[in-house]
């Protein structure tokens, strides 16, 4: 379940939900094609947007191929920046104050109370070899208000406070004005 607000629940309201078109993949048949091999497992499955309107997938598997990975992207497919549907238009205006989070459910969280938010598919995953995102082409930048939130755990891991320092170095090199959130440590992360 995603909607809700207690433990473990996701705090999505229904219409975000309908709106992105999450599914539980009951059977391997039921998922799309582009999951190949040992990566097609029953999971919620949940569709993606660039904001160049490039569509995808990625899959959140009830049984993980590894415990260090939590969600399955088709092989051979880039990343791209994540924005739900009804943030499409409000990422390509820059008057509109931006969320930059890791992952599509606490994007969608934060579209469920009414904020405007992009999701990295990985800490790193702004940029590949060094190059950002074609995708960011979509998102003005300049003057923008961009708030960034990794989770928890960059304040004790080094590999992430690495990503988030080259985030806002790049954002704040196409003239976004950044704010870093820091979430509270909690016990089951």
């Amino acid at each position: 379940m995603l909607e809700g607000t207690g433990p473990g629940q996701s705090a999505i309201s229904p219409a975000v939900v309908e709106g992105r078109g999450y599914r539980t993949v009951e059977k391997r048949d039921e998922l799309p094609e582009v999951f190949k091999g040992k990566q097609r497992r029953r999971g919620l499955l949940i569709p993606t947007l660039s904001p160049s309107g490039e569509r995808g997938y990625r899959l959140r598997p009830e049984h993980p191929i590894t415990r260090k990975r939590k969600y399955e992207q088709p092989r051979g497919v880039g990343c791209i920046l994540d924005v739900h549907p009804f943030n499409l238009e409000r990422v390509r205006d820059a008057t509109v104050d931006l969320w930059i989070v890791e992952g599509e459910k606490k994007s969608d969280s934060l579209t469920s109370r009414g904020e405007c938010a992009i999701a990295l598919t990985g800490v790193f995953n702004f940029a590949r070899d060094g190059e950002p995102l074609p995708c960011w082409g979509y998102v003005p930048l300049e003057g923008r208000t961009v708030y960034v939130v990794y989770d928890s755990d960059v304040l004790t891991n080094w590999q992430i406070q690495l990503a988030l320092k080259r985030l806002v170095v790049f954002l704040e090199g196409r003239g976004a004005n950044v704010l870093v959130v820091y979430l509270p440590e909690v016990q089951d992360g």
